[in-house]
């Protein structure tokens, strides 16, 4: 027999071959046994494992629509499953219990299959499978396995579970309703996969050891509080149209980032983020926290040491609030974003970020544009605050065409507040002055007009032109190359 079933995040397989054996009615394992040919649990019946290990040998343990399974510990007699060669797996279309105990979980373990993850989609295939039906585990243990448990489209609970292995992808939920408190993540092939429902998941007192990405969200919501993480190439990673709302979070040595959010072909994530701490000793990571469009909320956060940046945001406006930053190689917040994503004469860009280093600096060049005939000999140009009004630095005399000076494209302030200035470029001239503000693209065109009376102008004949322009070839491309030298 073979069944396929598939989403469009998911590539399921279930290979079965002709059962051999049925539960015909509701039964009891309660000693140790060797399964070597298929067992199909059909509609009305209850296949209970009590305090018994079962091994399936090359076999598959199916559970029709309508039937159910249920591991129960005893006192020191741990109920378990587990699997011999590649051919081992479970797949339940019915409810699916796994009643362990604090001195005897329900175990699993060595279940064959093959689970990965890439861009907006996974595939899984044997494993241990819940599809369409109600889920619930409390004290158990998934380990050695090669794929992992998939809940697909199932109202799942589950308690104190641990999944530990090398291979495979460990809690992999697709369209389900999962709630979670107590949940062990240790090794390459442990993660939670949380995709694809617009149902909440709820995790709660998770820690995470030796992995690769410790939680996964791919277009779905998912509310994460009590999260630690040690050793991992990402300790989580948001893809797509999620929402992540993330409490209280610890992530120590990572090698990619703490953090991660990227949009997908159909939306950007959303990500609010409060209590994090993260720093990594390895020191080659090139940023503590990365998104890509979307949203992003970081408060009450402490970031560093262990990389280039700490808080990265392309073509988004992150919100900022009591942060602290420390021992970071370039940069405490880096942002590089479109024009019409960030307006440049907004001047708050987040809210309290923590004292610390300037943030970035890059080059301008102003060209002053005049008529000979005017006879101006030498220009003094004002670079100014727009807020403020207040000069920025000393004026800049030059009887030159162009003048290069650097400015601040970003910053921390005095106060504390993430900030990226806006500019007033003032120009005199001869007994002409005229100003005007950086536009977007860093250009401003000053009308010069007599300055004693800036409001008469003077006729077409006397009018001069100064196009003052910023276009920061500084400003922006030391901006791009200064993130490609940091990736």
């Amino acid at each position: 027999m073979r069944r396929a079933a598939s989403t469009a995040l998911l590539v399921l397989a279930f290979l079965l071959a002709p059962p051999s054996a049925a539960a015909s009615e509701s039964q009891v394992w309660d000693e140790d046994r060797i399964v070597r040919d298929d067992v199909v649990v059909p509609a009305g019946t209850t296949l209970v494992v009590r305090g018994a290990s079962v091994t399936l040998a090359n076999a598959a343990l199916r559970i029709e629509p309508g039937g159910a399974l249920r591991l129960e510990s005893l006192p020191g007699r741990s109920a378990k499953i587990t699997g011999e060669g590649d051919g081992s797996f479970v797949v339940a279309y019915g409810p699916t219990t796994l009643a362990g105990r604090p001195d005897a979980p329900a175990i699993v373990e060595g279940l064959g299959g093959l689970a990965s993850v890439t861009s907006g989609s996974f595939a899984f295939t044997r494993g241990f499978a819940v599809s369409s039906a109600p889920f619930e585990a409390d004290h158990a243990v998934f380990r050695n396995y090669t794929s992992g448990l998939l809940l697909q489209v199932a109202d799942a609970t589950l308690r104190n579970v641990t999944f530990e292995s090398g291979r495979g992808l460990g809690l992999v939920t697709a369209g389900s309703h999962v709630f979670v408190d107590g949940l062990r993540l240790v090794g390459p092939g442990a993660s939670a996969v949380i995709t694809g429902s617009a149902k909440p998941a709820t995790l709660a007192n998770v820690s995470a050891f030796a992995v690769r990405e410790a939680l996964r969200v791919s277009k779905a919501q998912v509310e994460a509080q009590n999260v630690e993480v040690e050793i991992a190439e990402r300790c989580v990673f948001v893809e797509g149209a999620s929402t992540l709302a993330l409490r209280a979070a610890r992530c120590v040595d990572f090698t990619q980032a703490a953090l991660e959010a990227v949009p997908a072909v159909k939306g950007v994530p959303r990500v609010d983020v409060a209590g994090l701490v993260a720093s990594s000793r390895s020191h080659g990571a090139s940023w503590i926290v990365r998104t890509q469009h979307g949203a992003l909320r970081l408060a009450d956060a402490a970031l560093g040491p262990g990389a280039k940046v700490g808080v990265y945001g392309d073509a988004v406006v992150p919100a900022i609030s009591n942060v602290t930053f420390r021992g970071l190689g370039e940069w405490n917040v880096r942002l590089d974003a479109p024009p019409d994503v960030v307006d440049p004469s907004a001047a708050a860009l987040g809210e309290t970020a923590g004292l610390g280093r300037l943030v970035a600096t890059a080059l301008a060049t102003v060209r002053i544009e005049a008529p000979a005939a005017l006879g101006i000999d030498e220009a003094i140009v004002h670079v100014l605050d727009a807020g403020n009004r207040t000069p920025v630095r000393a004026p800049i005399r030059s009887a030159a065409a162009s003048v290069t000076f650097p400015v601040v494209t970003d910053r921390v302030d005095a106060a504390g507040l993430y900030v990226r200035p806006a500019y007033v470029v003032r120009v005199e001239a001869s007994g002409l002055a005229g100003e005007a503000a950086l536009d977007r693209e860093g250009r401003a065109v000053v009308e010069l007009a007599p300055a004693a009376s800036p409001a008469s102008l003077p006729g077409p004949g006397a009018l001069a032109l100064v196009a003052v322009l910023a276009a920061l070839a500084g400003w922006r491309r030391a901006r791009s190359s200064s993130l490609r030298a940091t990736a």
